[in-house]
């Protein structure tokens, strides 16, 4: 079964794949409201992946901290205990880790 967290990213690509078969150019306020629909590192580097597929809209400012953002939200559907990991600073929880390093990996890119 898919997490809720798999159904809107899946969401946010059909609304790109859509907007490619009628002709709209999606841009960063598209972009900004997609990154809204997803959660966590995997789903959040997935959508990012899409968007840079954009030649004529290269992802800005607004559009690399709504992905930061995104990688900060516990995925849609997880365990209370690894809602409650997240919430302890101190965490060694793997899918935490994972989460803000890609969100520095994400950082950094935007230079």
């Amino acid at each position: 079964a898919q997490s809720s967290s798999q159904r809107y990213r899946k969401k946010a690509i059909r609304v790109l794949d859509f907007m490619d078969e009628m002709g709209v150019a999606p841009n960063s306020y598209t972009f900004t409201a997609l990154f809204s629909s997803v959660d966590g590192a995997k789903a959040t580097m997935h959508l990012l992946n899409r968007v840079r597929q954009y030649e004529h809209q290269k992802p800005g400012v607004h559009v690399y901290n709504a992905a930061i953002h995104a990688c900060s939200r516990v995925p849609r559907g997880a365990s209370p205990k690894f809602r409650s990991s997240r919430k302890n600073s101190n965490s060694s929880s793997k899918n935490f880790s994972t989460d803000w390093q890609t969100a520095l990996k994400i950082f950094y890119q935007m230079r």
